[in-house]
């Protein structure tokens, strides 16, 4: 059987980040672990802290086929900002993921 796997995500934005009354930035596309964008990733984290990134599927950068969820939404998690437990905020940890199950696809149908 074919199945999802469910992930809790907890975050907490970086205050310089909330200072520019934002809670997420730029979603950053990764490839192999590194980000390539768009933008200057390096310079944009340094400036905010390693913030999670969203954006409206379909919206900038431009995807190469129409989405098929144009409601759903993308999110890009630097791995700098990782940690265990209740993210703080702080440089080190804005976010943390643990695995929370899984769907099965028969359940969705």
């Amino acid at each position: 059987a074919t199945t999802i796997a469910r992930y809790l995500v907890r975050y907490s934005p970086p205050q310089a980040l909330v200072d520019a009354g934002m809670a997420f930035g730029v979603r950053f596309a990764y490839e192999g672990g590194r980000c390539t964008g768009p933008g200057d990733c390096h310079a944009a984290y340094k400036e905010y802290g390693h913030f999670l990134g969203c954006k409206k599927l379909g919206d900038f950068p431009p995807v190469q086929s129409e989405p098929r969820f144009p409601d759903g939404v993308s999110y890009s998690l630097p791995s700098a900002g990782l940690c265990s437990g209740a993210p703080s905020g702080s440089p080190g940890c804005t976010h943390s993921v643990e695995r929370a199950g899984s769907v099965a696809m028969e359940e969705l149908e």
